[in-house]
């Protein structure tokens, strides 16, 4: 339909320059012009997106294996509503796998050791807050980015002759699917339960969400009857104010950018994969982000009720499993686009006296190698997971880990 009428377009546009030719003054013929050259751009325009829309056509089935079936014969990790509240969790002691890589919970349902809720007095805790990435999905408990942390830091603690600490110990509290609404929640109810010495938070670009009703059903089992969540009772994790029947439904429409119409045409979407013609921070709403930022500046309002140092948001960037297009010293498409979400973040943050660190540089200095598990996967691999580390790391003992950080 859209392309009869550019062609109905075009037809009249070329009929009415015809018409024009046929006077013998200037100013008709200048008429005529402009009008062929506009029906020629708008032509031009017509057999672009045709084009387009062919290749796009071809390529949206590409003929690839399909994925081993070594990855899909798992279940995913199954989450129970917690009651009265808007976070979900893994039961405990339970097995479970990530893209087919095994791992238990531990007493508190997390993919993390065991350890007690009373930290001993020679031990520095770290607890870490985040989405998918933080757990590690898609990658061995090894190689998250926790694990590695923890290790350069004790490595880092021998080489110190600081012995009012003999361990270090991170601990993990990523849960996929988690938004920063989701995040707070949980900090709040872990810090009533946990001690702590520092509180660190994993930010990815796709955190820049709220949680609704429709997102918890698509994470929370259901009972397979009445189709209706399963709740397990946490008490320390309730929210009042803020659970399942308190939440929207979807999300809110000033939290969404009104669409334009030329968004669904092909052409827009091969430029806007390949340049940065339409990269503009006005992508997301001003609401959304003051959300967003709100639940961090609560964040931390919590960590000072407890008397910890000010948390640290820690910006996660990401790439592609294809290394020619993981370019970020020049990123283009939607590696930019992401990026861009995370220097917003920064600079919000920071607005706010909020700590950030930022591993970009790292990523920079890694650009074209591949950072995402496969093409069925696309969650961070082992080097994103190690440049994390490496940043986090580095950006500690700049702040003088760990004398910095005792009370």
């Amino acid at each position: 339909m859209l392309f009869f009428i550019s062609f109905l377009i075009v037809s009249i546009l070329l009929f009415s320059a015809l018409k024009l030719r046929k006077t013998d003054s200037q100013s008709p013929n200048l008429a005529s012009n402009s009008l062929l050259i506009l029906s020629s751009l708008i032509f031009s325009l017509i057999l672009a997106e045709g084009l387009l829309g062919l290749v796009v056509g071809k390529t949206s089935n590409p003929d690839h294996p399909t994925t081993p079936p070594y990855f899909t014969q798992y279940q995913p990790s199954t989450f129970f509503m917690i009651e009265n509240s808007i976070l979900y969790t893994a039961l405990p002691k339970k097995s479970y796998r990530t893209f087919g890589l095994p791992y238990d919970t531990n007493w508190m349902g997390f993919r993390e050791k065991e350890f007690e809720a009373k930290k001993p007095k020679d031990v520095f805790r770290v607890l870490v807050f985040g989405d998918s990435v933080t757990f590690g999905a898609a990658v061995a408990t090894q190689q998250r980015y926790t694990f590695i942390l923890e290790k350069l830091l004790n490595i880092h603690l021998t080489k110190t002759n600081y012995t009012a600490i003999k361990e270090v110990e991170v601990l993990n509290f990523g849960i996929p699917g988690y938004a920063t609404d989701q995040i707070h929640d949980l900090i709040k109810g872990q810090l009533e339960l946990l001690e702590c010495d520092l509180v660190l938070v994993g930010f990815f670009h796709n955190d820049l969400t709220i949680t609704t009703q429709a997102t918890l059903k698509s994470y929370a089992m259901q009972d397979s009857k009445n189709k209706s969540q399963i709740f397990v009772k946490i008490p320390p994790l309730s929210n009042p104010k803020r659970n399942l029947k308190t939440i929207p439904k979807s999300m809110p429409v000033e939290f969404v950018k009104a669409s334009s119409g030329y968004e669904k045409f092909n052409l827009y979407k091969f430029l806007k994969n390949r340049t940065n013609l339409f990269l503009s921070e006005k992508n997301t709403t001003s609401k959304l982000w003051d959300y967003v930022v709100n639940e961090f500046v609560e964040i931390q309002t919590i960590t000072k009720n407890h008397k910890l140092p000010n948390p640290y948001i820690v910006l996660l960037p990401s790439g592609h499993v294809d290394p020619d297009k993981n370019d970020f010293g020049s990123p283009s498409g939607e590696l930019a686009e992401r990026i861009q979400t995370l220097t917003i973040a920064e600079k919000k943050l920071q607005e706010k006296s909020i700590q950030t660190i930022n591993p970009m540089p790292l990523f920079k200095d890694h650009s074209f190698m591949s950072m995402a598990v496969s093409e069925w996967d696309t969650h961070p691999n082992y080097l994103a997971h190690y440049l994390y580390a490496q940043a986090i790391f580095d950006h500690l003992i700049k702040d003088n880990f760990p004398k910095a950080f005792q009370k």
